[in-house]
């Protein structure tokens, strides 16, 4: 058991004098005011903005202090900008998925076809996992290149509920996200070509970093 936890076990909360002390507060406006104004003025002078920048500038200062004075490796250091940019940043978004776009499987997306336990990832983290809705649903983009994304969302959501319809929409836009799934058959990256400044050429001029589009979705936030 971490300290924490033992903590909170062992934490008890008087609910008579609670009581007591919220009494006191409603019946007490001055006291009210005195402890907002407290308040507040412990939030300005902690957390406000200028307050968290200046710890940024010092945190970024030290830092590169650090790196000054630490010795050069050049061994672990080259791996670092061997990275391909379109593998470190491709699923962030770059625009709006238009809803009738097409739907094709990308090389990535058919290496999680053969490890179904990845797509526990994609689930929501406050509902009970569903990985096989995942699993399908890129299953039926792989047997249909080219499907229309309102087609998929229609296998997968039905008509009439729009809760459903929503969740489908989530689902799929969770495939584009983390590139399973691209707008066309020329989206896929499956391995870095070159070292570090040919994959900045070829990423920056082609202007496929991030070629993954929006999660964007019509109906509920999720």
């Amino acid at each position: 058991m971490v300290e924490e936890d033992s903590l909170a076990q062992s934490t008890t909360i008087d609910i008579l004098a609670l009581s007591e002390k919220i009494q006191t507060l409603v019946h007490n406006p001055a006291l009210r005011r005195q402890m907002g104004r407290a308040a507040r003025q412990s939030a300005e002078k902690h957390y406000s903005w200028p307050v968290i920048v200046k710890r940024y500038e010092e945190l970024w200062a030290e830092s590169i202090q650090m790196a000054k004075t630490a010795p050069w490796e050049e061994a672990h250091t080259s791996a670092i900008f061997r990275l391909s940019l379109e593998k470190s940043f491709g699923h962030f978004a770059t625009g709006k998925r238009n809803p009738h776009c097409k739907c094709f499987i990308t090389a990535e997306g058919r290496e999680w076809l053969k490890r179904p336990a990845r797509f526990y990832f994609l689930c929501h983290l406050y509902d009970p996992p569903a990985p096989q809705r995942f699993n399908q649903m890129l299953r039926e983009i792989a047997a249909c290149p080219g499907i229309p994304a309102t087609k998929v969302v229609e296998t997968f959501g039905g008509n009439a509920d729009q809760a459903s319809a929503a969740d489908a929409h989530w689902s799929l836009g969770r495939l584009f996200k983390y590139g399973l799934v691209a707008s066309t058959e020329e989206c896929s990256v499956t391995e870095d070509h070159g070292g570090a400044l040919q994959a900045v050429t070829r990423d920056f001029g082609s202007s496929t970093i991030g070629s993954t589009v929006s999660t964007e979705i019509s109906g509920p936030n999720r």
